[in-house]
């Protein structure tokens, strides 16, 4: 692992810890000093969400093992947030009502439209609140926009209502055989999280922020972004845009491509500059395998060969693909590529 890299991990972990230990700090003062104890509560649980904000904004250089950690403590301090933030309830008998069911994304309200094809004509929040909820739906940041536990399914961009202005990080998990189409929304996108995710088609236009993709198989993945970084993946197509080197670690089989700006949005340098990124450097093939250490090219990874590249198979913005994702996403996008 390259030393810079190293030296920002432990830099941020002593801030993460100091920011932590902080915010329980003033809680616990805040308390001791008999004033309000809902602010105070209302303040640490928003200054923890800054503290998340800025755990997934730096997951592109933190090795897992810290990613673990950081998500480890902020789910203490959540927990202990929770246990002082409402009074305990007097007694009293009540008639039993069923408890309603707990969504399995936080602030699903605030999802952009968006339009579901498939088997199911569930509604793309219906998609969003089934299923179990993943272990770390709790340490989400607000506006998070999160696509769980979803199966033969297509989904694509609509148009964000003015509520959805603004900046929105993605968190797509548990994901099998679908199509999850991005490019059209101008809904400002930062950071994306991509986990659990097998035989499906994942396509962004620009975003401002880095993409993490973990433990992933036989999919493909189009994105402009600032920073790149895949950990525990196999079988992968990565169409990039990207200023930076890509990163991997403990991957294999994984293919690296430039992201074709016919595939993209229509007004696809304007949407670059938008998102803070030079049009004239896409560094896509530069990429670093941290399980590599030796000065041969990593047997790990690739260029696609002239003429191998997908980008001419993908559907076009806003297109439903014959409106249908089957069981196994019938595109020759993965029937070509990902055998």
């Amino acid at each position: 692992m390259d030393m810079d890299v190293k030296q920002a991990a432990h830099d941020f972990w002593v801030e993460f810890q100091t920011s932590k230990d902080g915010i329980l700090a003033a809680l616990q003062a805040a308390l001791a000093a008999g004033g309000d104890s809902a602010a105070a509560v209302a303040q640490a649980k928003a200054d923890l969400g800054v503290l998340s904000k800025r755990v997934t904004d730096a997951t592109v250089f933190l090795p897992l093992y810290d990613q673990r950690q950081c998500a480890q403590h902020l789910k203490d301090a959540q927990d202990a947030v929770a246990k002082v933030q409402a009074p305990r309830a007097k007694f009293a008998f009540k008639s039993r009502k069923a408890a309603p069911p707990t969504p399995s994304v936080v602030a699903a309200q605030a999802l952009p439209a968006v339009s579901v094809a498939g088997p199911s004509t569930a509604t793309a929040a219906e998609h969003h609140a089934s299923g179990s909820a993943p272990p770390d739906l709790r340490s989400l940041p607000p506006n998070a926009m999160a696509f769980t536990h979803l199966d033969s399914k297509h989904i694509t961009s609509g148009a964000p209502s003015a509520a959805t202005a603004a900046e929105h990080d993605v968190f797509i998990s548990n994901v099998s055989n679908t199509i999850i189409d991005l490019r059209g929304t101008t809904t400002p996108i930062g950071a994306v999280h991509i986990q659990n995710v097998s035989n499906s088609v994942i396509l962004f236009g620009p975003i401002r922020g880095s993409i993490l993709v973990q433990q992933c198989t036989k999919s493909l993945i189009a994105v402009a972004c600032r920073q790149c970084r895949v950990h525990e993946s196999r079988d992968l197509v990565l169409h990039l845009f990207v200023p930076s080197h890509p990163i991997i670690e403990d991957c294999d089989g994984v293919r690296f491509a430039p992201y074709d700006p016919a595939s993209g949005p229509r007004d696809w340098t304007a949407r670059l500059q938008m998102a803070g990124l030079d049009p004239t450097r896409n560094q896509f093939d530069q990429v670093e395998d941290f399980n590599w250490l030796k000065q041969q090219a990593s047997p790990h990874w690739r260029v696609m060969r002239p003429g191998e590249s997908t980008a001419g198979a993908f559907p076009a913005v806003g297109e439903s693909t014959d409106g249908r994702a089957d069981a196994h996403v019938d595109l020759a996008v993965l029937s070509a590529v990902l055998q």
